[in-house]
């Protein structure tokens, strides 16, 4: 989303609808977690209604990064303006004004725009001296400055002799420094709980896991489920996480990610009815769960991503099912105990040849028995259809004729991958599509089944630009 594909039609479907659509969306789309199109929808309204901008803005943007990322927003020019103009020159000077230093301090942490750019942009009016020594550095940060705030201070006097113990400020700015395992201990045990599970793997490298205690508390809080959850850490990312552990991370704090993500997985509200999974098994599955953008590929195989979602799907729900299919049916004998890794390596275990969705469909059909819900997992949209009727239209409409509530979710982990035959069902009523996986995965499907438009809808339907 952001400005990529999806962002011209998000800004066609905001350019259209009423400003107050516009400003509700969102706000609900960064309550949701989604920034980039936030910010979009942010900047256009910026032009179209500024007094209903200015709401949006003050509940919006509540962070450097997301201040940084409106203005990229404005200065990229898509939202139709390249200029911030008179309202949001002031909105984004009063946020400054008030941040405290610490929180520029963070907020300097990247570029396109820097927090110095905007600085220049908008020339905020500083009430002492130090916060005007303070704009001056993120401006000029070569020049000296001598009335800086004490913790810029500190972190300058630590970045040029760093001895002792790290001054607490973000861990972008000390990861260049070359310091001891103790030091990066010490930052480690300071850090937030999502901070710390971004950077795990650069920790490991710098042996701050060496310290007992320092491993003791980490594994301690990965062990606590409510700080887990408030952090925001859905079982998705803590699969990635786990899989790209680097190597030489200490057994227990391995298996004390594994513990949270089975946990994660378990607190998962149970679907009801008769659910049934059919996640694909041929050799595309082996393929990483994400490639794009370049750079950012994820250590997750579909076939992982598919155990997460068969767990998260069936369990606590005796009448679910599980249907793993590839050129036919493929039997795996569900194992209660195991946990994600354990059902990923039975699914790889039965790799088949080809993907033909409709023989999966078809076994359905032969069972007779009831289906409220049927779950296809697969890397890409390759159905196996040929001839002038694909074979999975007649094998849906023949299950709905026997369960006509029954709804279907084509999940396609890797849309980017080429198929030789399109889907051949469009998203309809009872006919859901998703593409892509995240923690935000299972929301959007409660929410489809349950007859709910979620955010993730909402943001799916302007992006596909309808009015």
């Amino acid at each position: 989303m952001g400005t990529g594909q999806q962002g011209p039609r998000l800004i066609r479907w905001a350019e259209k609808a009423e400003p107050a659509d516009v400003a509700r969306l969102a706000v609900q789309a960064d309550g949701a977690g989604k920034d980039e199109p936030a910010a979009l929808l942010l900047a256009v309204l910026s032009r179209r209604d500024p007094a209903l901008f200015a709401q949006a803005f003050r509940k919006i943007i509540t962070s450097g990064m997301k201040l940084r990322r409106f203005v990229g927003c404005i200065r990229a020019g898509t939202s139709g303006r390249r200029s911030l103009g008179a309202r949001p020159k002031a909105l984004v000077r009063d946020w400054l004004e008030q941040a405290t230093e610490a929180e520029l301090l963070a907020a300097s942490v990247g570029h396109d725009p820097s927090l110095g750019d905007i600085i220049r942009m908008v020339h905020p009016k500083p009430e002492t001296e130090a916060r005007a020594a303070l704009y001056g550095w993120l401006v000029h940060p070569k020049a000296q400055h001598p009335a800086l705030p004490p913790l810029v201070q500190d972190y300058l006097a630590f970045r040029a002799r760093p001895i002792g113990d790290p001054p607490e400020v973000p861990f972008d700015l000390l990861v260049s420094l070359k310091l001891t395992p103790a030091q990066w201990a010490t930052v480690a045990r300071r850090l937030p709980l999502d901070a710390l599970l971004r950077n795990l793997n650069p920790l490991v490298r710098r042996k701050a896991f060496d310290d007992p205690e320092t491993l003791a508390q980490v594994i301690d809080r990965l062990d606590d489920p409510t700080r887990i959850e408030a952090a925001g850490v859905g079982p998705f990312r803590l699969l990635c996480l786990l899989r790209a552990l680097h190597p030489d991370a200490p057994p227990p704090l391995r298996a004390a990610a594994e513990a949270a993500l089975h946990r994660a997985v378990g607190r998962v509200p149970p679907f009801a009815g008769a659910v049934v999974v059919c996640p694909n098994v041929s050799g595309v599955m082996t393929r990483r769960a994400t490639a794009l953008p370049r750079g950012a590929a994820t250590a997750v195989r579909c076939h992982d991503a598919a155990a997460l979602m068969v767990l998260a799907l069936t369990q606590g729900n005796r009448a679910a099912r599980l249907r793993p299919y590839a050129e036919g049916p493929k039997p795996v004998a569900p194992h209660p105990a195991g946990g994600v890794l354990d059902l990923s390596r039975r699914l790889a275990a039965v790799q088949g040849r080809s993907s033909h969705m409709a023989a999966a469909l078809d076994s359905l059909i032969a069972e007779r028995k009831p289906i409220d819900l049927v779950v296809i997992v697969t890397a890409n949209a390759d159905w196996g259809n040929t001839g002038p009727v694909p074979p999975m239209t007649p094998a849906w409409r023949r299950i709905k004729a026997h369960n006509p509530k029954a709804k279907l979710v084509c999940l396609h982990i890797r849309p980017d991958i080429p198929g030789r035959f399109p889907a051949s069902l469009p998203d309809a009523a009872d006919i859901l599509h998703l593409s892509g996986m995240s923690d935000t995965t299972l929301h959007r499907i409660r929410d489809f089944v349950e007859g709910r438009q979620g955010i993730d809808y909402a943001l799916a339907k302007a992006e596909g630009d309808t009015p």
